[in-house]
């Protein structure tokens, strides 16, 4: 173990040792990031270049150099944690050691910081052998901070040492093994803050191995980069749409052939239009996908997609990841990937223009537009109940614990949104006490199944609700009228729905803030210039004074 004196730990510069830490730090997220552009810019290498030579010889070379970047990046940083942790640990320690050489200074003690020794002066009122156990506790104390110093220095040099370049350790051309299926599929029984904690031990090429070779579960798992969720749930939008119109083209094929030279076999004939049909189903609802993301270009991040049933879907405008202000937005009643996803991604673009008008920089805003759970239909039981909001409600608290943990540091201001039964599914997240949000915010509220805004934050003063003066679905109880026109089993579902939700979150007794909606019906609240679209902004941007309110109580602002 290393030697430590008094003198040592009292003298040590913690601030060096951190600059140093930082050095090693900036080293690694540069490696980091030439990888990862080395990586994307030779990934399609050998497609436009298969075959010969000189293509084996460059793909050869390559492969070598992507992982001699990629293994110098966990190393690095490696030893930047390493450096931080000592300096943290010292800085602690020379805290302490300090505080008690003044206690023992204003006791009448000396105490020589080169020797380490502790003494009393000739003349004490204090019987000598009370005197001699205070200095042996004093010496002690002094003694047990020195060991933990020492053990301190000890494993940040064994750190320090078995980091450093050698090919032996993967600091060079040595290969790491690749991640397995199982791996990834243990990480989803973990916290985001967890697989994040994961991820980041990866290599860069580790990383763009798993993206390749499974990108289905990369794609939703929370915990991971945005960045890296993007591009693995783009190769699955892309791979998906063309083996289904691989097989759609197929269908359509088997199915004219049939007509032509077998038209009596009405049973194959039927078969085939089915399959057909369904396959272009699922075609068209990831289409609609693709055309929102081609809207918002290089401003676009698609963080989950799934055509399966009535369709998943996540999309960011802007990156939650480095975004100063993020809201993530859950759709309601009716909501499908087929029928919404453009148009409810042009309102979260919407929102996102008025809040950024509001502050210091571009790409200080960021607005998800998550469809993570079954939103419920008016023609069935489903929208006067809780359970889709039950079953979408941890998906979405652990969807904003993974952008918590993913979010780069400085300050990052979250906000839950809700529209419709969407307000359920937050209200469901925020009722665990576990949802890491500064403000929720919904418009059109059937409910928030409680009576109190307290209930969802600890400061009421961050609950926002909107509503409309006739929108149907937030007249608390008066949903009934509308929901009486469905054959038979409207007015059960009206009376379920009022009973079910509880009070709608804008009436003064919930004592959350109403903001002022200046726009018509339940389904305009996005307007643009509206000043119910005004406000969304300024809650968005923590401009909290800048809302217009009904009634409420709205806090300071977000510091800029």
């Amino acid at each position: 173990m290393s030697v430590v004196t008094l003198r040592m730990l009292f003298d040590v510069d913690t601030a060096a040792i951190g600059r140093r830490a930082d050095g090693w730090l900036r080293m690694a997220n540069g490696i980091d990031d030439a990888c990862e552009q080395l990586i994307r810019v030779s990934r399609d290498l050998e497609h436009v270049w298969p075959d010969g030579p000189a293509a084996e010889a460059a793909a050869a070379r390559s492969h070598a150099l992507r992982s001699e970047a990629s293994n110098a990046y966990p190393p690095c940083r490696r030893i930047g944690d390493a450096l931080r942790l000592h300096a943290d640990t010292l800085r602690g320690l020379q805290g302490r050691l300090q505080g008690l050489a003044a206690e023992a200074s204003g006791r009448g003690f000396s105490v020589d910081v080169t020797t380490g020794t502790v003494t009393a002066p000739a003349r004490m009122f204090t019987e000598p052998q009370i005197v001699a156990q205070q200095i042996s506790a004093y010496v002690n104390e002094f003694q047990a901070i020195l060991a933990q110093a020492a053990e301190s220095d000890a494993s940040t040099a064994n750190a320090i040492s078995v980091n450093l370049p050698d090919a032996t350790t993967g600091f060079g051309t040595l290969g790491l093994p690749p991640v397995t299926e199982a791996t990834l599929r243990d990480q989803q029984g973990r916290t985001p803050k967890e697989v994040n904690g994961w991820w980041r031990t990866l290599t860069p090429e580790q990383q763009e191995q798993a993206i390749r070779d499974f990108p289905e579960l990369v794609g939703w798992l929370d915990g991971v980069p945005s960045s890296d969720r993007d591009t693995a749930n783009r190769l699955v939008l892309t791979t998906r749409m063309n083996a289904l119109r691989g097989e759609a083209d197929a269908h359509a094929r088997r199915l004219a052939d049939l007509l032509i030279n077998d038209p009596r076999n009405q049973l194959e004939i039927q078969r085939e239009t089915q399959a057909m049909n369904a396959a272009q189903s699922q075609l068209d609802k990831l289409a609609e996908v693709d055309k929102a993301l081609s809207g918002l270009g290089a401003k676009g991040l698609l963080l989950g997609v799934d055509g399966s049933g009535d369709g998943r879907v996540v999309i960011a405008v802007g990156d939650p990841d480095t975004a100063r202000h993020t809201g993530v937005w859950v759709p309601g009643l009716g909501t499908t990937m087929a029928g919404n996803t453009v148009d409810n991604v042009k309102r979260m673009v919407t929102v996102n223009n008025a809040a950024d008008q509001l502050t210091l920089a571009d790409g200080d805003i960021s607005t998800v537009y998550w469809l993570g759970y079954d939103a419920p239909d008016l023609n069935n039981f489903s929208v006067a109940g809780e359970g889709r909001s039950e079953q979408g409600g941890p998906s979405y608290l652990n969807f904003m614990e993974g952008v918590r943990a993913t979010h780069d540091s400085g300050p990052s201001h979250l906000v839950a949104m809700g529209h419709s039964y969407g307000s359920t599914v937050v209200a469901e997240a925020a009722l665990t006490g576990r949802l890491p949000v500064d403000d929720i915010m919904v418009q059109g509220s059937p409910g928030m199944h409680t009576d109190s805004a307290s209930h969802l934050m600890a400061d009421p003063r961050h609950v926002w609700a909107g509503s409309a003066g006739n929108d149907p679905v937030s007249e608390t109880s008066n949903v009934t009228k509308y929901t009486q026109f469905v054959p038979i089993v409207g007015p059960f579902i009206g009376n379920a729905y009022d009973d079910g939700h509880d009070i709608s979150p804008h009436e003064p007794e919930f004592g959350a803030n109403q903001y002022t909606v200046d726009t018509s019906g339940h389904t305009h609240y996005w307007e643009p210039n509206s000043e119910s679209v005004k406000n969304q902004g300024r809650i968005l941007a923590g401009q909290y004074s800048r809302a217009s309110t009904v009634h409420g109580s709205p806090p300071p602002d977000v510091v800029p």
